[in-house]
């Protein structure tokens, strides 16, 4: 290596390192109190790894009687990391190192991405795209604030993916090829949200048409740019087979049900489009984020409206029309690729607002149904238009400053602090996150969870009061998706997950203290423990007194108090009509014993069985459950008790009958 060689990659490592402190940085402001930065629509997904793994690593998600989706396996790989990180770090920690990982890797993969399009000397240009990629209104709000996982991870993995194809198909070295592949296991949990798959290849797809223009005429050179293309997207669908194959084979359905929501969903986009209308767009913003309430420092509504902070939006504004309008093929590379990208993906996250939005949309949605997955296009595609609207502005602002070189350092320095400092201040602050989201988990729950592992029964919680929206409020300051979903090992019912009546059934149960009806219903769920918590927000929940609620199980005889946990009273229920998750109903019923391998596989051991008998399993129903015995498959698959699985067994003496969830083909 010679020495022009090294100084090149030793200057490589000042910009990098110039991003590691940003990165570090933000993450300490972030992290600073030792507070987890959880709720809103996630839950609490990251607080306990192998919790989470459990729940999402097969696709049956055991929550309530549980249901079939494989749209959070995704997660898997990144839960994995998570989970040996918690293994030597407290969890705050280790949420803060995930969170450092996404936003360094981002920086990374749009550095390297910007010198490739502006040119390996080009590298102050490079180090200001992307850090602007970070630290504007749109990163901000959409990607931190939304706290969605799969935008950020999208966000990081965007640029990555976009770098690694562009020098696949320039050099055809398998090193780029490989890099790809493993990024996109670590980052597949980007596609938790199937919108978040075109925000990846969109760009990619774009790139390659420009490609294949370009070597239209040379029919060699464009046979080997076609098949390292093919090469590029048919590896990545082979190496993310494992979540491909079951998210398009189990939520076939729910994606079909689309087609029929299309006023619902026109509705919908119109009235989010008047939240990014073009002038916002333009500007990164959208005017909802920077509105007073839901729990937001006055900051965002106070500032957002003063002239400073239009008058550096404006002048980001001026710097990206300058890269567009003045940057020549010598200052920036694939320019029409850009622009196309920057003026099409404009197109598409206007919404419904003009010029053709709403035609357009209503188009797009009546001829091809999975499109109503953008119904919020500013989010779900937005990630598109801020890639050029990035470089771009890199690219103008190296240029404007270049024309003042007495003072350049100086205004370039000070243009910098103002749009990436000062507009995006609560980035620096920690504000970014409202303080409902920032919080410590109650030890009480872990205590609890310990207790009722314990006692070592195969049975479910219910936890109490009942929640009948998707959402609650706690007095430990948690406001999103119901947390006890992943506060406990066990099964647990706390809200409605599925179409089944049960849910409606046991509310009605407690709220007309029919201990009868309650009872039943308790063994149909297989319910053994009642946690009754008094930790939820007073006033902000739809649920029924928790007062009462203790009053009337305090009087039921089956109801053994078990322990009080700070907040949380547990009971037991002493029936012998649970039977536990797998039972047999019918005349002389045979002898059941049962061993669940996982939470998709149980090994069922029938003795002395005379007559026919129904085997039940006490979970939602869903045709891919399967019962066999020695592979021959029990057709005859029905609902029992309005929600679970039923097979009608017409088998005499000792025989075992394998139940599981058949996801794969060899199955």
């Amino acid at each position: 290596m010679n020495i022009k060689t090294k100084n090149i990659k030793y200057k490589n490592w000042k910009y990098l390192l110039i991003l590691l402190l940003i990165s570090i940085s933000i993450v300490f402001i972030w992290f600073r109190k030792g507070e987890l930065i959880v709720g809103g629509e996630e839950g609490l997904w990251m607080f306990n790894a192998q919790r989470s793994i459990n729940h999402f690593y097969s696709g049956w998600i055991d929550i309530g009687t549980g249901y079939l989706t494989s749209a959070y396996q995704p997660r898997i790989p990144i839960l994995y990391l998570l989970l040996f990180l918690q293994k030597i770090f407290p969890v705050f920690l280790s949420q803060a190192i995930i969170f450092f990982l996404i936003i360094f890797a981002g920086l990374t993969g749009m550095f390297y991405l910007s010198k490739e399009f502006t040119g390996e000397k080009n590298k102050n240009a490079a180090l200001v795209i992307s850090i602007f990629y970070l630290l504007n209104s749109y990163t901000m709000t959409q990607v931190w604030n939304r706290l969605i996982y799969a935008g950020m991870f999208s966000w990081s993995f965007m640029p990555i993916a976009l770098y690694f194809f562009s020098k696949w198909i320039k050099t055809r070295k398998f090193i780029f090829l490989v890099l790809f592949l493993v990024s996109s296991i670590f980052f597949s949990a980007s596609f938790v949200t199937i919108s978040f798959v075109f925000v990846i290849w969109v760009p990619i797809l774009l790139l390659s048409v420009f490609k294949i223009w370009k070597e239209r005429k040379n029919k060699k050179n464009l046979f080997y740019l076609l098949f390292n293309i093919l090469i590029f997207g048919a590896s990545w669908v082979l190496v993310n087979i494992w979540w491909i194959y079951p998210i398009f084979t189990t939520s076939s359905a729910s994606l079909g049900n689309m087609t029929n929501l299309l006023e619902s969903n026109i509705a919908t986009l119109k009235g989010v489009s008047q939240y990014f209308t073009n002038d916002q767009i333009v500007l990164l913003r959208q005017s909802y984020f920077f509105s007073r309430g839901d729990g937001r420092d006055s900051f965002w509504f106070d500032f957002y409206h003063s002239p400073l902070a239009y008058i550096a939006g404006i002048i980001g504004l001026i710097m990206v029309l300058a890269g567009i309008f003045s940057s020549s093929k010598k200052v920036i590379k694939y320019k029409v690729f850009l622009v196309t990208l920057f003026i099409g993906s404009w197109f598409v996250v206007k919404g419904s607002n003009h010029p053709f939005g709403e035609s357009f949309y209503k188009f797009l949605f009546s001829h091809w149904g999975f499109t109503m997955m953008f119904r919020n296009p500013y989010e779900k595609l937005g990630l598109i238009f801020l890639l050029p609207y990035s470089i771009f502005f890199g690219v103008g602002l190296n240029l404007i400053t270049q024309k003042f070189k007495s003072i350049r350092l100086f205004l370039l320095s000070g243009l910098m602090i103002l749009i990436c400092g000062i507009l995006v201040w609560p980035m620096w602050t920690g504000k970014v996150f409202t303080d409902r989201v920032r919080l410590k988990v109650p030890l009480y729950y872990e205590e609890a969870n310990k207790i009722i592992d314990s006692d070592n029964i195969d049975a479910r919680i219910l936890v109490l009061p009942l929640i009948k929206g998707e959402s609650a409020f706690y007095d430990w300051k948690y406001m999103g998706a119901v947390p006890t979903d992943f506060l406990f090992n066990k099964g647990l019912i706390t809200r409605p997950i599925s179409e089944a009546n049960y849910f409606q059934s046991l509310y009605d149960g407690f709220q007309n203290k029919d201990t009868k009806t309650l009872h039943r219903l308790f063994g149909e769920l297989n319910v053994g423990y009642l946690i009754i918590s008094d930790d939820l927000e007073k006033g902000r929940n739809d649920v029924q007194n928790v007062d009462e609620l203790s009053d009337f199980i305090k009087r039921d005889t089956d109801m053994i108090f078990f322990e009080k946990v700070n907040k949380l009273s547990i009971y037991k229920f002493q029936n012998d009509q649970i039977g536990g998750q797998i039972v047999a109903v019918g005349e002389n019923i045979p002898n059941l014993t049962y061993k669940e391998i996982n939470r998709t596989e149980y090994d069922v051991t029938i003795i002395n069985a005379d007559k026919p008998f129904n085997l039940i399993l006490k979970n939602s129903f869903d045709e891919h459950w399967v019962a066999s015995i020695k592979g021959e498959v029990l057709n005859n698959h029905n609902v029992a008790y309005d929600y679970a699985n039923m097979w009608k067994v017409n088998r005499k003496g000792d025989y075992k009958i394998k139940i599981f969830l058949r996801i794969w083909p060899w199955q």
